[in-house]
């Protein structure tokens, strides 16, 4: 559904700026491309050698691909990394928003792999990027590897409380970052990039107020690719607890991992997930 994403235009440019700074002062040899797809253009990082394995990434609501350059140069070591910038988020990919309540992501995201021309990725998803992964090894098992979650969304419902929070903070300037990120993210988390992102996410971006929807027994059954779910037990938005003994019901070939004071802005996975993906 096309809808306007920015505030205005001087903030889209000053979002998008920020992103392009990210990847230069990444100083890492990454490839920009752009390709069509039913929902329109979406615009995709690449870095890595194409012989290897191919691994795509896909970030979290009110996010964009840029969100995980300090993860690349651990994935690269064995994968080549395709980082799609989600339709309807802020980044440089069409300002389309897609329904969360139907196979949309799941089909985007086939276009995607197919354009790209890679063949059974490994999929790593960060919360809502961990729902499309899901979809997407739902409905398409025959072209999924291996699948790394990162606090997903659709095995439990939200908590919703938390989510008209972090709306309600996005109202209030900088000392609303400050209480997303107390929200998010550890306690001694301090990351003067991510509080210049959030900053410009508050100015600048209209976030959706919204949940994706909860995937049932049938759509989690039929997934078949090894699973490796990392979450934490105090995260706000998601009751992992309840999440793990649904999925470890549902799906055989389920690994997981709760951090005990891990939040949902969980960091520094890649380590943990790049054994996993490579069995």
């Amino acid at each position: 559904m096309a809808t306007e994403i920015f505030k205005s235009d001087e903030g889209k440019i000053l979002m998008l700026d920020f992103y392009d700074r990210m990847v230069f002062e990444s100083k890492l040899n990454i490839r920009q491309i752009d390709i069509m797809t039913t929902a329109g253009s979406t615009h995709i990082l690449i870095h890595g050698d194409p012989d290897k394995p191919p691994l795509v990434l896909l970030h979290g609501s009110t996010s964009n691909a840029s969100t995980w350059l300090s993860d690349f140069e651990i994935y690269s070591r064995s994968f080549c990394i395709y980082a799609p910038d989600m339709p309807g988020d802020p980044g440089k990919s069409t300002e389309v928003r897609m329904s969360w309540k139907n196979d949309d992501y799941a089909n985007w995201l086939l276009e995607v792999i197919d354009n790209l021309k890679i063949n059974n990725p490994s999929l790593v998803g960060l919360s809502l990027g961990g729902w499309v992964a899901l979809k997407f090894a739902s409905l398409h098992p025959e072209r999924t590897g291996n699948v790394a979650l990162i606090a997903p969304g659709g095995i439990i419902n939200p908590n919703m409380s938390a989510i008209f929070k972090l709306v309600k903070f996005q109202r209030e300037g900088d000392a609303g970052v400050k209480k997303t990120l107390r929200l998010l993210f550890p306690d001694d988390f301090d990351s003067p990039e991510v509080f210049e992102f959030f900053s410009l996410i508050n100015q600048h971006f209209i976030s959706r107020v919204e949940a994706v929807p909860k995937l049932s027994n049938d759509e989690l059954s039929a997934i078949r690719s090894k699973v490796l779910l990392l979450c934490g037990n105090q995260d706000a938005l998601f009751n992992f607890k309840k999440a793990v003994k649904r999925v470890n019901k549902l799906l055989p070939n389920i690994e997981t991992h709760i951090f005990e004071k891990g939040r949902h802005g969980l960091t520094s996975t890649a380590e943990v997930i790049l054994p996993f993906l490579l069995r």
